[in-house]
């Protein structure tokens, strides 16, 4: 599974890059995580002005991810390939979590292969947004959630408010889910 979804999200941004040029990697927000991301490298803050004005309309998780990339490579290409990988994961945990919620063996392996050639999953992973990185973690939240009642441990329930915690700080919408 883990194989199949690389393997689509590759062909994918191959064929994007190939056809329409790397800016088809950048959607709507996109410019808006990026300057972000430089500012922090540079030492700016988090700020879109050059440090003058804060800026509150993201949470920093996400330009945090790229800040790294740029600083590390001198290039977002790596974050992109990280966020690939982790997207890549999230029919994995599917399959894990079909496996401890103990069902049919069929159905957990079809799940796991929709979600790794769902065309929405695999657009989202090859764009400078949100969504595969936040996916992931509350993919992976939701995992140890199951995990914490199959095995009642303590720290699987500590590894789902922390992995959750990181994911508000991806993406806005994860707040709902405190409501």
């Amino acid at each position: 599974i883990l194989g199949i979804a690389i393997i689509a999200r590759l062909g994918v941004l191959a064929g994007a890059v190939f056809f329409q040029g790397s800016h088809i990697l950048f959607l709507s927000d996109s410019s808006g995580y990026i300057d972000l991301a430089n500012s922090i490298v540079s030492g700016a803050g988090f700020s879109r002005d050059g440090g003058l004005t804060p800026h509150v309309l993201f949470v920093p998780g996400y330009p945090f991810f790229l800040a790294v990339s740029l600083y590390l490579f001198g290039s977002f290409w790596p974050a992109l390939l990280v966020q690939i990988f982790l997207s890549s994961l999230v029919p994995v945990m599917i399959l894990r979590i079909g496996r401890i919620l103990e069902l049919f063996p069929k159905i957990i392996f079809i799940s796991s292969l929709l979600t790794a050639l769902e065309p929405h999953l695999v657009i989202f992973s090859i764009v400078f947004m949100t969504e595969a990185l936040y996916g992931f973690l509350f993919t992976a939240s939701i995992l140890f959630f199951a995990r914490f009642f199959k095995r009642q441990l303590y720290s699987d329930i500590f590894l789902t408010s922390a992995v959750l915690g990181l994911a508000a700080y991806v993406k806005v919408s994860n707040y709902l889910l405190f409501l």
